[in-house]
Formats: structure tokens, C-alpha cells, sequence
């Protein structure tokens, strides 16, 4: 969902257009980003609402086959957003490949890439994210893997060659 902000005295309209993720356009009423080869998603995000705005972006593109993938996709949004905040520059700077590891492992300690880890990072600039990430890693396991499989599924077309996924 595209907000519009006012940022400076200014309306800025889809706040991530223009730093790095592509263009985006509305095509039959949902929201795409496009890819360009090589570029990290995660270098654009400047603030914790530029993270959620490229989360619904991204998970708008993963396929629903089943009734329950858009439920899912919903409980996603917010740990998701957590997580590219906390791979961004506002974060660690580590970048989508450590998204992927992040949400390989969501039980690891806060010394790993994982759940934990996003919210520490998200803690202190981004409450909101850090608060969704702890909320979804308390949930039952098999809950949990069905909202890494659909995270996984958004980020798989931004990683880049040979990092395994």
C-alpha cells in the first residue's frame, strides 16, 4: 500500500520510488515493484515505512494457489518489514542475502541472522516491526513455517546468484 507523506514541508508519494527498487506501476489494482539485476531492495529503505511499503510490495508478487496463502501473506507483512529494516543501512547493512539466512533460522540466538536478531536491531528505531517479530516467532512452529515459506517466496527473486535458498 502506497502512503503519501509529508517529509520536509512536501508530499513525497510512494516514499521507496526512485532509491534503487525500480519503478513502481499499479496493475489491476495491486501495487509492483520491478527488478533490476543486482540490486539489493534493502539499500533503498531509509525509514521503518519505506521497509512495510516493500514488504506488501513484494509479497503482492508471491503467487496464491491456495485460499490460505493470503492469510498467511498477511501475517507476514510486518516481520517481513522487520526484517528488511534491520538488513538496511537504518540496520545492520547487511543486505537481502542476510534476509535469506535470517528467515532460514528464525529460532537462532540474537548472535545469528534471525528473527531475534531483526528485533533487537528494529528495537530502538522501528518498535513496531520489532514488536511483530517477536509476536510471529511465538507462534506455533508449523504457523511459523508457513509465514518463512511465503516471506521466503518474496524474496527469492532478489537474491542474488548462488546464495542458497
Amino acid at each position: 500500500m502506497v502512503r503519501n507523506r509529508i517529509k520536509h514541508g512536501r508530499v513525497l508519494v510512494a516514499s521507496i520510488h526512485g532509491r534503487g527498487f525500480g519503478r513502481r506501476r499499479q496493475e489491476g489494482g495491486r501495487l509492483k515493484i520491478r527488478r533490476r539485476p543486482g540490486e539489493d531492495p534493502t539499500l533503498g529503505i531509509g525509514s521503518p515505512h519505506d521497509a512495510v511499503d516493500l514488504a506488501e510490495a513484494m509479497l503482492e508478487s508471491v503467487s496464491r494457489q491456495h485460499k490460505t496463502d493470503e492469510v498467511w501473506a498477511s501475517f507476514a507483512a510486518a516481520p517481513l518489514a522487520g526484517l528488511l529494516y534491520a538488513a538496511s543501512p537504518c540496520g545492520n547493512g547487511k543486505g537481502i542475502a542476510w534476509v535469506n539466512y535470517a528467515i532460514g533460522d528464525p529460532d537462532a540466538d540474537v548472535t545469528r541472522p534471525s528473527w531475534g536478531q531483526a528485533a533487537e536491531i528494529c528495537r530502538s528505531q522501528a518498535r513496531m516491526l520489532a514488536d511483530a517479530l517477536t509476536r510471529i516467532a511465538a507462534i506455533d512452529s508449523r504457523q511459523r513455517q508457513s509465514v518463512g515459506y511465503v516471506m521466503r517466496e518474496a524474496i527469492t527473486p532478489w537474491l542474488p546468484a548462488g546464495v542458497k535458498r
